[in-house]
């Protein structure tokens, strides 16, 4: 669905399947980038921020990667810059 640029789809389908299993932090990771996509940046923090409580520590560098894009999104460059550097993020 985000590939085919159906973003509001994509993100529809994510929800209803956060319902059934909400401990997958790989499908509130994929949520928090298609917010990112539509430039949700403050729904892509919070939903990036329940990723990392679920994912494994390998995966939560995305999970910090998505956080901080989406606060450099908001104009928090600082708090993005913070994010990268705790978390050796390139």
């Amino acid at each position: 669905m985000i590939i085919a640029n159906d973003v509001v789809g994509a993100i529809v389908l994510l929800e209803r399947a956060l319902r059934l299993d909400p401990q997958n932090g790989h499908t509130w990771l994929v949520l928090a980038e298609a917010e990112l996509r539509r430039m949700g940046f403050i729904r892509a923090e919070q939903f990036a921020r329940k990723a990392v409580l679920f994912l494994s520590t390998v995966d939560q560098v995305q999970a910090w990667r998505t956080i901080a894009n989406a606060l450099d999104g908001r104009g928090d460059a600082r708090a993005a810059r913070s994010i990268r550097e705790t978390h050796n993020i390139r």
